[in-house]
């Protein structure tokens, strides 16, 4: 564990981490003095949005042949709009398209786990992939279109389908570590899906909690979820050859 935390830090670039640990830190101070929610958030909102834009841009210098690692995060950019910037002028109006867009994201993210090496060349023989993806996108769209008839409980359905593709490429990330345990890019992604999965667990608890442990687990929300999004972006599934062949 100890080699695979400094391969860690040598793997990625000394400009990158300081701009995610300023960001990191500046939202964070924004959240304990100022408080995550109101017109004072605002500010960290924004600040929070440009930390995920710049994981894109990493993400699309780095590694961008990968093609389900790019659309991940793609889909994860588009969610964190709906929930971390539309919130600013609409309130919770857009949350359900947020929720959608993250299962997007789980579905991309089983399809490279379960699929490694896949780039847009190859997509197109990833039989299972697409596959998977058409599935899971036409339930996504059927349960769109009964939306009317579904009333209060759409949220909880969405939540529902959501979590469970967040529980399966966590479940997955501990497969394939314990096959590969020295495999930096299968760490990333265990140590991502961890970090995602607790970032998640105090959004569940924000509904049961209240006073300072309510203030407390709305700071983890982000303090979990901005390294989780690191990690991820990290944990790309080509291969050592692919990317030196990429890179060269």
């Amino acid at each position: 564990m100890k080699k695979l935390l400094q391969s860690a830090r040598q793997d990625v670039g000394q400009w990158w981490q300081t701009l995610w640990l300023l960001a990191y830190v500046f939202f964070l101070a924004q959240d304990i003095f100022y408080g995550t929610s109101g017109p004072t958030a605002t500010l960290s909102s924004v600040v929070k949005y440009a930390g995920m834009i710049t994981l894109f841009a990493y993400t699309l210098k780095k590694f961008r042949q990968d093609t389900l690692l790019v659309l991940a995060i793609a889909a994860t950019l588009l969610a964190d709009f709906f929930l971390v910037l539309t919130p600013i002028w609409a309130g919770n109006y857009f949350y359900i398209w947020g929720v959608i867009c993250f299962a997007v994201v789980q579905m991309l993210h089983i399809c490279r786990q379960e699929l490694p090496n896949v780039t847009l060349s190859t997509l197109k023989d990833a039989n299972s992939t697409v596959g998977l993806l058409m599935t899971l996108s036409i339930i996504i769209i059927i349960l769109i279109c009964i939306k009317p008839f579904l009333g209060p409980n759409l949220y909880f359905i969405y939540t529902g389908i959501y979590a469970g593709l967040l529980i399966t490429n966590f479940i997955s990330a501990i497969r394939r570590y314990r096959q590969k345990p020295g495999d930096l890019r299968v760490f990333y992604a265990l140590l991502g899906f961890a970090l995602f999965l607790l970032s998640d667990g105090c959004i569940a608890l924000q509904s049961v909690l209240r006073g300072r442990a309510l203030n407390i687990v709305e700071l983890l929300v982000w303090a979990l979820y901005f390294p989780a999004q690191i990690a991820l972006v990290n944990s790309s599934t080509l291969s050592a050859n692919k990317l030196d062949s990429i890179k060269s």
